[in-house]
């Protein structure tokens, strides 16, 4: 039998997570056809007595020394791995890995050869999976995102190949059994196909392979790519009688543009629905018309602007506007940015809003739908904290919008300044929406990820789709090296019950840069 790798490559130190890497044991079955029948521990003929065929799920795989194939059980206390070439090359692999001991486990995918191939690697002591990509026997970390590893040990895995494209999804909660994928990516064609089950330390085992038809082919008309559109911040959609409307900071000096769609993905625009002229207060050189919301209540559109770095509300009989403002004044007299409005199911609405004058901090006040006048005094709910993860690049809580889900209320924000990387989303939860407010342990919810070329995703709103599924709309920087103009893009959201959290957990399914479908 042809020897692919003799033994584990070497261990490979990632920041604050130890990567396990692992070796091939050969390739080939014996030329006479003869091998190990699951379950039987002698080796194969010509294997040199240190490897053996054994099958899982009726594919052939070869086992280091050490590794035993039982009732479709692979197993083995810290010997090495297990290697099928040619497993699949398109298809839906799903499979399960079980610790019985120890720490760690991982499984390779596309593996060309010994030097080129993925490598999704779990860690139980610090509850992450882990995806790398090996070149010319190099790791390169692509992303580390949290996994939930049980006191059982064991975890389900599907990966999703078509041609470049993949999905890996990892059933970690027995409360989500459809989750988002952990991964969802384009990766690199490789000449060959092949899979390496790693059994890592301590005494882990694989059962339960199996392959499918891959079920995420694009039709026409069917799927989305983000980023939707282009040269719009801070954006917001708003869902009215069949038709997405989409506005945002698009035209700082002059007002805003609305677009226009059916679908979420062809867009007309249809011009300015607000102008300077026609609402109190006008932009400077430094704050112009950012962030519009838009909402329809009682018959009429409100849109909630800010020029100047200060807040106003405008009112149309329609979402294409125009929206005017005839008040003499703004809403407060100190300095405001990113209104939004929240209506509860009793009838009473809030404006969230952020406060500038020492750092970017979210407020909140009762508000009159017929005065549009705040009522009252604003109570103080989220400011930047020293050392938290959204203040690392300047002192920003920004972006506020609300849901409501099952009585809880949902207070979700930006943070980090825009123009970093690391801007992204975050959330804290009350039992009143005007607090106070808990932020949640497993926050952001939606950061970077080089790996979708997506930098700075933030100043988000969220929406339902015409079919009624949750949706979010997001924006991200136009490339690793350029911040401006900013894209805008889409994706799902879904409350997910946790084990151990209070509250259901608020799950974004991205950012993606992949075919999603569109929701239909």
């Amino acid at each position: 039998m042809k020897r692919i790798l003799s033994r584990a490559l070497a261990l490979f130190l990632l920041p604050a997570l130890l990567l396990p890497l692992f070796s091939s044991c050969g390739e080939e079955k014996p030329d006479d056809g003869t091998s190990a029948p699951v379950g039987d521990a002698t080796a194969a003929p010509g294997t040199g007595g240190d490897e053996r065929i054994a099958e899982l799920g009726g594919f052939p795989f070869s086992l280091p020394e050490g590794a035993a194939a039982r009732d479709g059980v692979l197993s083995s206390n810290g010997a090495g791995s297990a290697y099928c070439a040619e497993l699949f090359s398109a298809g839906e692999l799903s499979l399960t890995l079980r610790y019985k001991k120890g720490l760690t486990g991982s499984i390779g995918f596309r593996a060309a050869d010994p030097e080129n191939y993925y490598h999704l690697s779990f860690s139980r002591a610090r509850q992450t999976v882990t995806l790398a990509q090996m070149k010319k026997g190099e790791p390169s970390l692509l992303r580390s995102v949290p996994c939930r590893i049980g006191d059982t040990g064991e975890l389900k895995v599907k990966i999703a190949l078509s041609g470049a494209l993949c999905k890996i999804f990892v059933y970690d909660n027995p409360h989500d059994p459809d989750p988002f994928p952990k991964f969802d990516l384009t990766i690199s064609a490789l000449a060959r196909s092949g899979v390496l089950l790693d059994f890592g330390s301590g005494e882990t085992s694989f059962s339960d392979l199996a392959l499918a038809d891959y079920s995420y082919k694009p039709e026409a008309g069917s799927f989305y790519t983000n980023p939707i559109a282009q040269n719009c911040a801070d954006p917001y959609i708003l869902c009215y009688d069949g038709k997405y409307y989409l506005y945002g900071t698009n035209n700082v000096n002059a007002g805003y543009n609305v677009s226009v769609s059916t679908d979420l993905i062809r867009w007309e625009n249809k011009g300015m629905c607000l102008r300077e002229a026609d609402v109190y207060g006008e932009h400077t050189s430094s704050a112009g018309f950012w962030a519009p919301e838009v909402y329809h209540y009682d018959g009429k559109f409100y849109l909630v602007y800010t020029v100047g770095g200060h807040l106003g509300v405008a009112v149309a009989d329609s979402p294409l506007g125009p929206f005017k403002n005839d008040a003499t004044s703004f809403l407060f007299s100190f300095k405001t940015i990113d209104g939004h409005l929240f209506f509860d199911d009793d009838g009473k609405v809030y404006l969230f809003f952020v406060r500038t004058d020492s750092g970017n901090v979210i407020y909140a006040v009762p508000f009159d739908m017929k005065t549009l006048r705040p009522v009252g005094t604003p109570t103080k709910l989220l400011a930047p904290q020293d050392g938290a993860w959204d203040t690392k690049e300047g002192r920003v809580n920004e972006g506020p919008f609300v849901l409501k889900h099952n009585g809880i209320y949902y207070l979700t924000y930006s943070g980090n300044g825009y123009t970093s990387q690391n801007y992204a989303v975050g959330y804290a939860t009350a039992s009143s929406p005007l607090g106070p407010y808990t932020r949640y342990s497993g926050n952001p919810i939606l950061k970077l990820s080089a790996i979708n070329n997506c930098y700075g995703p933030g100043h988000h709103a969220f929406f339902v789709a015409a079919n009624g599924e949750p949706m979010i709309v997001y924006h991200r920087h136009r490339s690793v090296d350029s911040v401006h103009p900013r894209d805008c893009c889409i994706d799902r959201y879904r409350f997910v019950k946790v084990e151990g959290e209070p509250y259901d957990v608020l799950v974004i399914g991205g950012p993606t840069s992949t075919v999603q479908k569109l929701p239909q």
